[in-house]
């Protein structure tokens, strides 16, 4: 998979629409990036990665990456992209990819397509 661009702040949906995330705000800059491993990002000020082979997010300041680290809670340990979604859990995205295969775990139903793509894990 290399990098991908699995979100633009700032961008418009597949349909035209602005995204939720535009409303008077100057996010035009911030990418929302997944990709196979660290080594496949190139650094950028505030942009946010989750980086499959490690399961972590991670955030951009300057041209470094800086694993998003916290204490554990309730929900997992911080940081944890499986932990993020655990089971009955919706993720949305613009693409219609299973996040099986973005994400690398997990069973996953597909809910919804429009307005956008709703996939509740199941396993």
């Amino acid at each position: 998979m290399g990098i991908r661009i699995f979100y633009v702040f700032g961008a418009l949906n597949p349909d035209g629409s602005p995204c939720v995330y535009d409303d008077q705000s100057n996010f035009n800059r911030y990418r929302f990036l997944l990709c196979d491993t660290l080594s496949d990002l190139n650094g950028r000020e505030g942009d946010f990665a989750v980086v499959k082979d490690s399961n972590k997010f991670f955030f951009g300041e300057g041209s470094q990456w800086n694993e998003i680290i916290g204490e554990p809670g309730p929900q997992g340990e911080p940081g944890s992209v499986k932990d993020a979604w655990p089971i009955d859990s919706i993720f949305s995205c613009a693409v219609d990819t299973d996040p099986e295969i973005l994400f690398g775990f997990g069973k996953w139903e597909l809910l919804t397509k429009e307005p956008f793509y709703a996939w509740q894990r199941k396993e």
